[in-house]
């Protein structure tokens, strides 16, 4: 499982109803955390940059 389908997959989750469902909405959002951060790795060392 990718991290793009993974997200997708608690945000789908994230819709239903209950305890389950709000798991995976903070799934969902420390996920996308988590591309947001690797994107930026990625970003920076493509042009010479670190963090």
């Amino acid at each position: 499982m990718t991290l793009d389908e993974a997200i997708k997959h608690a945000e789908e989750k994230a819709r239903e109803c209950g305890k389950c469902a709000e798991e995976h909405r903070e799934l969902a959002a420390w996920l996308k955390e988590l591309k947001w951060y690797r994107e930026r790795e990625r970003d920076m060392l493509y042009v010479g940059v670190r963090a």
